[in-house]
């Protein structure tokens, strides 16, 4: 096989395994680097004037750690209003955690904005 592709290009072979030596790069650690009490406190309030549901978003980030994905992942159904709990699951649905950082005031901006929803 010595023509390869429309172009009609010689193929190169190696005579060896390039990728035998090849060490994968290294991992940049990444330090986190969360917003102080008070810039959340702004953000919030900024986000929270312009568009109630993000800030809900923002405010069940904040108050319960959750990761970025955990936070996306999250749905109505998710919610526990009688227990003021919110079900994070992460990686497969057997990785199930649970957070009582569902506050009352949580638990009312959000059944608030489902109400109006719909």
């Amino acid at each position: 096989m010595s023509e390869a592709g429309y172009g009609r290009q010689p193929i190169d072979w190696a005579d060896r395994n390039v990728a035998k030596n090849a060490r994968p790069p290294h991992p940049r650690k990444r330090e986190p680097d969360p917003p102080t009490p008070d810039q959340a406190a702004r953000l919030l309030n900024l986000v929270w004037a312009e568009d109630e549901e993000f800030g809900l978003y923002l405010w069940t980030a904040f108050t319960t750690g959750a990761r970025r994905g955990e936070v996306s992942a999250l749905r109505e159904n998710r919610f526990d209003f009688v227990r003021q709990q919110v079900r994070l699951t992460h990686g497969f649905p057997q990785f199930t955690r649970y957070s009582a950082a569902c506050d009352q005031a949580t638990t009312e901006l959000a059944d608030l904005i489902k109400a109006r929803i719909g």
